[in-house]
């Protein structure tokens, strides 16, 4: 198949007002709206202010599946050290290749993040938790838009996946996926411990294949308390 291409404007996004107050709320633990008025005015002060800083920037990389065994998988350019990633790509029928990619909502909010704490620390609270809504909902959009051009070729993919996940180590996985995707135009960096500038950014990596029948590892895990939990039942090969 050819390599798929992503545009900036297929990433771009508008988002409901109540469906992010909603999960803005939650993220600094309402699980509803707040009632009390001015609280819910902050909010949406706050909310309005991050709009005008995000500036969502990505890059991505293909390569394919050269192979995989019970600790990892090679792929052209990365080895992933991680035995539950490559018991996921042991169950996919004909894996193909793998997409890697990083995105983030720019630097500037980083900074406004800063600013709006030398205000007030509760206010950066709701800063910080807009803008980790926002950098969530982008790394969905961008994984939907992968998908879908995927599919286009008949192929599934697996959700993404982001090092720190299940046993493959944050700054050995951030480490080889900054050595695969080229991200100076976009500002973004890494440090040795795996922590990426600016913050608000994700690295993920999506397989490919002709069947998916587990899109998580987290089905050949027994840790049922982990926060990063994503179990999806397995599709039972026809």
């Amino acid at each position: 198949m050819k390599p798929i291409h992503i545009l900036s404007d297929s990433v771009r996004f508008h988002m409901d007002p109540i469906r992010l107050l909603e999960h803005v709320s939650l993220q600094i633990g309402y699980p509803k709206i707040p009632s009390d008025r001015n609280f819910y005015g902050k909010i949406q002060e706050i909310i309005k202010e991050g709009h005008q800083k995000v500036r969502i920037e990505f890059a991505y990389k293909e390569t394919p599946i050269l192979s995989w065994n019970d600790q990892s998988v090679v792929a052209g350019g990365i080895v992933i050290d991680s035995m539950r990633w490559a018991e996921l790509v042991r169950q996919m029928d004909s894996p193909g290749r793998i997409c890697v990619f990083i995105v983030t909502v720019g630097l500037a909010v980083d900074q406004w993040i800063q600013e709006v704490q030398g205000r007030s620390m509760f206010d950066a609270y709701i800063a910080d938790a807009f803008a980790s809504v926002w950098i969530e909902f982008a790394a969905d959009r961008l994984s939907m838009e992968i998908e879908k051009q995927y599919a286009r070729a008949g192929l599934e993919c697996s959700r993404r996946l982001s090092p720190g996940y299940c046993d493959w180590r944050l700054g050995i996985g951030q480490n080889a996926i900054f050595k695969l995707v080229q991200t100076k135009d976009m500002g973004v960096s890494c440090l040795p411990s795996g922590l990426m500038v600016p913050l608000k950014t994700i690295s993920a990596v999506m397989f490919t294949g002709k069947r998916v029948f587990c899109k998580t590892p987290c089905v050949f895990c027994n840790d049922r308390a982990c926060r990063h939990r994503r179990e999806t039942p397995p599709v039972k090969a026809p």
